[in-house]
This record gives structure tokens, C-alpha cells and sequence, in this order.
């Protein structure tokens, strides 16, 4: 529902003829009092008004229109006066119309702003968060796929054979501990035995080997400490960020 809202009956006439082009129903109210009343019957969509009517102003329908919540999803075009001011434009602004529209009123400007006033809203696609992937030793982890890839070729991954690669390209070229990677991946204190660590870590050095590549040239390990992923292979300078 469009609801127009001037003192003038004569301009009234016109903007609703004006709109009554368009789908949407128009009704037409004289004052605020009228306004009011009608806004008891109907939820406008968009509200055509004249910035000052005979028993008060613009400022006296935002404020309704806000008190009944509203706003901002009713759109709303004041109508001024060719001496409106900058100030008293930025004021009707401030308590939510959408646009002024200064005398001589334009119909085509105003009809526009009426179209896209009412243009039904196209929800934004959906942007898919970016896959995750992990990058270890020449080839790229796929978490969601469970897959080891390197260009067109690709192996199965167990899920901790996926968290041991995470762990290790978190931390490149420093010791992760044997206590934090059994915390993580088994969820139990380490006891001192590396057994389970071992055979996982050969799992994975595994599944690399079957894209003929070589994950334990990048693992160093130090006893009794953890496992360190070497960025560079063991045997190639590694630089330091400061070089």
C-alpha cells in the first residue's frame, strides 16, 4: 500500500493518478490526524508526503511511522518547498525518510524513486566459505575430502593422519612436542612411548610416498622432544624471514 499524504486535495488527486499506474493499491490522506487513523487499517510500504500539511509535518509521520516500528522498512519521500534548506533536508534524513524531493516536483524523478523504492530486493548469493586446505611437503591437504592431492593425483587420508599433517604446517620449522601432538591427536598425557605417534607418522609418510613424494625428508625428529616439519627438505638451507 502507497500512501499519500498532502493538505493540497488538488495535489493529492494528482500523485495518487500519478501512482495509480503502478500495482500497488494508493490511498490518499489530507492531514497527520488522517494519517494516523489510517495507519491503524494498513502497514504502507511507501509513503508519499508533503513536508508541511495542515495540522502539523513531515517530522509528525516519521515519528509515527518509527514509534509503530516501521522504519526503516517504510519507505518514505518528502515533498518540500523550493526554499527548503540543506539543514531541514539532512533533519527529515535523520529521522528516516528515504529522499527530499524539492519544488517544481519532477514526476518522472519522482515515479523513479517510487520504482526503485518498491523493486523487489534480490537476496546477495550465497558465498560458500572457502575450502579448506592444508599445505604440507609438496602437496595439499583436503580436510572435507579426506584427500591428499597433488596435481591431478589424489589418496585417501585417515582423519589423523589429516590432524598430524595439521599440527606439523602450523607450526613450520619448529618443534611441535610429543606431549602436545598426543594430546591433540589422542587425547591422553604422554607416557613417554612414541609407538602410536610413530606408526601414525608412517601412515602419512605412507600416503605421501604413493604421489612419489618424500614427507620424511621434511620431518626431523628430536628425541624426547617431538617432531619438527622442515619447510625445505633436511639437507637444504632453510632462510629465516630477517634474510
Amino acid at each position: 500500500m502507497i500512501i499519500v499524504v498532502s493538505s493540497s486535495p488538488r495535489e493529492a488527486r494528482a500523485l495518487a493518478l500519478l501512482i495509480g499506474n503502478r500495482p500497488e493499491p494508493a490511498c490518499i490522506c489530507g492531514s497527520v490526524g488522517q494519517f494516523k487513523a489510517q495507519l491503524r487499517k494498513t502497514l504502507p510500504t511507501l509513503v508519499v508526503t508533503r513536508a508541511s500539511l495542515v495540522d502539523g509535518y513531515s517530522d509528525d509521520l516519521l515519528a509515527l511511522l518509527a514509534k509503530a516500528e516501521l522504519l526503516p522498512g517504510t519507505r518514505v519521500i518528502v515533498l518540500a518547498g523550493a526554499d527548503c534548506t540543506p539543514r531541514q533536508e539532512a533533519r527529515q534524513l535523520s529521522l528516516g525518510a528515504d529522499c527530499v524531493l524539492r519544488d517544481p516536483l519532477r514526476p518522472d524523478v519522482l515515479l523513479e524513486y517510487i520504482a526503485k523504492f518498491l523493486r523487489p530486493t534480490q537476496a546477495a548469493p550465497s558465498r560458500q566459505p572457502p575450502t579448506e586446505q592444508i599445505i604440507l611437503a609438496g602437496a595439499i591437504i583436503q580436510p572435507e575430502q579426506q584427500q591428499l592431492r597433488r596435481a591431478r593425483r589424489a589418496v585417501h587420508l585417515a582423519p589423523r593422519e589429516i590432524e598430524l599433517a595439521r599440527l606439523l604446517a602450523e607450526s613450520p620449522n619448529k618443534i611441535v612436542t610429543y606431549h602436545f601432538l598426543y594430546g591433540e591427536l589422542f587425547n591422553r598425557t604422554f607416557s613417554g612411548d612414541t609407538a602410536n605417534l610413530r606408526v601414525l607418522l608412517g601412515k602419512l609418510v605412507s600416503s605421501y610416498r604413493k604421489l612419489a613424494l618424500n614427507l620424511r625428508a621434511h620431518i626431523q625428529v628430536t628425541p624426547k622432544s617431538g617432531y619438527c616439519y622442515l619447510s625445505a627438505p633436511a639437507g637444504r638451507t632453510i632462510k629465516s624471514r630477517s634474510a
